[in-house]
């Protein structure tokens, strides 16, 4: 499912996720529309690698301009 939905993202593009809790994440590539994961448990579980409670405190600071806890 992922490889359907996920560009592959070289050096100077970007990748924007959206995450709707409870209903789906709509995927923009290099400022446009790409695709949207339809399955709320899996953009949940794709979100929670980044932003989850196990996430790199580091990383996950970086990903929502935060101050990091460690």
């Amino acid at each position: 499912t992922l490889n359907q939905v996920l560009p592959s993202v070289k050096d100077e593009e970007e990748l924007i996720g959206v995450f709707i809790p409870g209903r789906d994440a709509q995927l923009f590539f290099n400022g446009h529309y790409y695709s949207k994961m339809t399955d709320a448990r899996l953009a949940r579980a794709f979100f929670g690698i980044w932003l989850g409670d196990k996430a790199d405190p580091k990383v996950k600071a970086r990903l929502t301009n935060t101050p990091s806890t460690e």
